[in-house]
């Protein structure tokens, strides 16, 4: 699945990439696919751009999935 670049996005990825939380398998410009990433959001049933709307970070807290 890919993650075309909106206004945030790019944000978000880094700060999980950071954290490590995620692997980016392919960057390209303006396009992410992280397949760890999508997994851990279909897992709790949010889509890329419901998390981004409510911000990620403060999204991952809530599920428990950053400490």
């Amino acid at each position: 699945m890919m993650i075309q670049g909106e206004v945030g996005t790019h944000e978000y990825l880094a700060v999980l990439d950071k954290l490590g939380l995620v692997k980016p398998k392919k960057i390209t410009i303006g396009v992410y696919v992280y397949e760890d990433f999508i997994k851990i959001l279909k897992k709790n049933g949010i889509t890329i751009s419901m998390a981004v709307n409510i911000g990620l970070e403060m999204f991952l807290r809530d599920k428990g999935l950053l400490k």
